[in-house]
């Protein structure tokens, strides 16, 4: 059996203080790390190459976390001036992107619409299986207006607009429930 992890407490065997972020770091504050990062994103190829992985869909944020974990990882900085700058950073990056005409991704994942309108989508569709689950003298018009102002709100089907195939499918329905 041959190992491929680090045996527990290999760690400790080591002299302390060999890794570059148990040294004190290079720039102590806020305003020298980023002086640091505006003059290495300034540089022509960093530039193009930054603005490339915007272009290919790469998001700000993303890129602001690594860029600046591995610094702290480096030495460069401390974790508490990576939190200090990350915004700065994210902004700056943003409108150089903007100064460049390219489309770019803020954020991974769903925006708070997004989340939402799907989470609107989600208190629609349970209150539209309450309705059609109890028997037809239970709904009152009251649940009715409910699951249609939801339905308008979050723009999927307004009342009017499907009216004719609302009709068709609940028809038979509420025939076979009678």
């Amino acid at each position: 059996m041959q190992l491929k992890a680090p045996i527990p407490g290999m760690s400790l065997t080591r002299e302390p203080g060999n890794a570059p972020w148990e040294q004190p770091p290079l720039y102590n504050t806020a305003e020298e790390a980023l002086g640091f990062y505006l003059q290495k994103l300034d540089e022509e190829e960093r530039l193009d190459d930054l603005l490339f992985a915007l272009e290919a869909g790469y998001p700000v944020a993303s890129m602001v976390d690594f860029l600046t974990s591995y610094s702290v990882m480096e030495g460069y900085h401390s974790f508490d001036v990576k939190m200090l700058i990350s915004p700065v950073l994210h902004e700056y990056i943003v409108s150089l992107a903007d100064a460049a005409g390219i489309e770019y991704t803020e954020r991974m994942g769903p925006t708070k619409e997004e989340r939402m309108k799907e989470k609107d989508k989600k208190r629609t569709k349970a209150l539209l299986i309450k309705a059609m689950s109890s028997p037809v003298d239970q709904v009152t018009e009251d649940n009715m207006e409910e699951a249609e102002s939801l339905m308008d709100e979050n723009g999927e089907a307004s009342p009017e607009e499907n009216e004719e195939e609302d009709e068709e499918m609940s028809s038979p329905l509420i025939k076979r429930r009678m």
